[in-house]
């Protein structure tokens, strides 16, 4: 009963601190001892007490403790692994199964996890070898490239060994997928090589790996020894290739030292080693799903990082403009980065304008404005949106500018006048959008700054006025600097920066 108090005590606690991955640990550890343990959480490791003699309120305990830390961190694959594990030793398959397919959904690119699952798959399907068969394909098609995959491909080609001398389907599998293995660039692919030389020097087994359509040329090639001889060159040849591919990739896969995410951030050097091994893929134009396997990974270990969320969602639109494949992503991630980052969710939202979804757009934008009512970027964009909504309409404008800057948006926000094409016709309305926000920014150097800025271009109000009252209503400091800008002199330097602006324009 000990053990069930401090599992309530600590899930009391994670309500309040659903990120403290220290308590979580515990929490698992303590679900993990059942109730009938009095040991210690220092001897836990050497217990690890759930059997089939565990209570059925035990037993509910951890998997709701699993569940729980996995909603919460689905990126952990060891946990799937170790929940799947437990249920299989409980005698639960079906659920063990569940949980597998579960993690390959949040991890769909994970090798340890396609590893256990095609191993756990193997040993419980027996009667159903086409099931087993499926699933080692779907694990090739997410994995297959992977540069450790070596362990996934002893395993398949040993079942297809295994079955080899009673079906000659899996015979001839074994050799088209061993063909295969050989030309990928990967860990230990030496082995499988070796594998294929062996195979190639028994004349018996010398056809399976020529197509039937041509192996009626085999005898203009000459004895079984030239046959032989000939396919040795030709994949040696081959497995230097392959070799040099394997030696371009490890200069950049063994300064991966953390491969598998966790709540705490990587080195500088392991990122900075992440973003040069992506663009040598690129620029060397690996194969596509190389790269994309590649991105899938790093995203595993920068799950909390935006810049590779959003560089991935950049590689999708780079190559054939996938907007919804970046959408996707993009998703992904914000539901990974702290919540108060907002680059990938403006990202997501510039993605929408491109298709011209502005009411997606602002949806966006207001549900995270709830969440972080003073967040500038969030309400730049905001206004963005609105004036894209209602282009031409600049009263809308600029009642929407001044109530977000009174909303908290402070004065950063009313630089947003200057960013817009306004009519000239409504220098008027401006004029007393200014006035209006006089009393609250009087001593706001950005306020007169931008003020006055509007002021020059739209020529609406006599500039040596504005000038007194910014001198009397800023501290002597701000005062000084502001002069000193919006001197005669720095008016015409402004003047001359539009006129020159505006020829640039002309020759666009």
């Amino acid at each position: 009963m000990e053990v069930v108090s401090d599992w309530s005590k600590l899930s009391e606690e994670l309500v309040s601190e659903p990120d403290n991955f220290q308590k979580w640990e515990q929490l698992i550890q303590l679900a993990e001892r059942g109730s009938s343990s009095s040991s210690s959480i220092s001897n836990w490791r050497k217990e690890k007490n759930i059997n089939k003699l565990f209570s059925e309120g035990d037993l509910e305990i951890m998997r709701l403790t699993y569940g729980s830390l996995l909603s919460r961190f689905p990126l952990l694959h060891q946990y799937w692994l170790n929940f799947a594990e437990w249920e299989f030793r409980l005698g639960n398959t079906v659920r063990a199964n569940d949980i597998y397919l579960e993690a390959i959904s949040q991890l769909p690119y994970s090798i340890e996890v396609w590893t256990s699952y095609v191993r756990f798959k193997v040993v419980t399907t027996v009667d159903n070898l086409e099931d087993v068969i499926r699933t080692f394909e779907k694990g090739r098609e997410c994995i297959g490239l992977h540069f450790y995959a070596h362990e996934f491909y002893e395993l398949y080609l040993s079942f297809l060994r295994e079955h080899s001398s009673s079906d000659k389907d899996m015979a001839q599998k074994y050799y088209v997928l061993l063909r295969i293995v050989i030309e990928i660039p990967m860990y230990h692919f030496g082995k499988f090589f070796n594998q294929f030389i062996n195979i190639i020097e028994k004349s018996d087994e010398v056809a399976q790996f020529i197509p039937r359509r041509e192996r009626h040329d085999l005898k203009l090639v000459g004895s079984g020894k030239n046959v032989t001889s000939k396919l040795k060159k030709i994949f040696t040849d081959s497995y230097i290739t392959t070799q040099h591919k394997v030696y371009q990739l490890y200069q950049y896969e063994k300064n991966i030292n953390r491969p598998y995410f966790h709540v705490t951030y990587l080195s500088e050097s392991e990122l900075t080693n992440w973003d040069q091994y992506l663009d040598f893929l690129e620029i060397n134009h690996f194969p596509l799903e190389l790269i994309k396997l590649t991105y899938e990974r790093c995203l595993v270990a920068t799950a909390l990082y935006p810049k590779f969320w959003i560089r991935y969602a950049n590689y999708f639109i780079a190559n054939g403009k996938k907007i919804e494949n970046a959408k996707q992503i993009l998703v992904r991630g914000i539901s990974c980065v702290q919540q108060t980052d907002y680059l990938l969710k403006l990202k997501l939202c510039d993605l929408e304008i491109f298709q011209g979804q502005f009411i997606k757009a602002r949806d966006i934008v207001l549900t995270n404005l709830r969440l972080q009512p003073t967040s500038i970027p969030h309400m730049t964009k905001l206004v963005q949106i609105e004036r894209l909504m209602n282009p031409g309409d600049d009263e809308y404008l600029l009642q929407l500018i001044e109530k977000l800057t009174l909303l908290d948006g402070g004065d950063l926000l009313i630089r947003e006048v200057l960013l817009y094409d306004i009519d000239l016709s409504s220098s008027d309305k401006v004029v007393n959008f200014f006035k209006r926000l006089q009393d609250n920014f009087a001593s706001s150097f950005n306020y007169w700054d931008t003020y006055m800025e509007y002021n020059t271009l739209a020529k609406c109000e006599d500039a040596d006025k504005i000038l007194d009252q910014a001198k009397r209503a800023l501290d002597d400091s701000l005062g000084e600097r502001f002069l000193k800008k919006w001197s005669k002199k720095g008016t015409k330097e402004v003047e001359f920066s539009r006129i020159y602006e505006e020829s640039l324009q002309a020759f666009e």
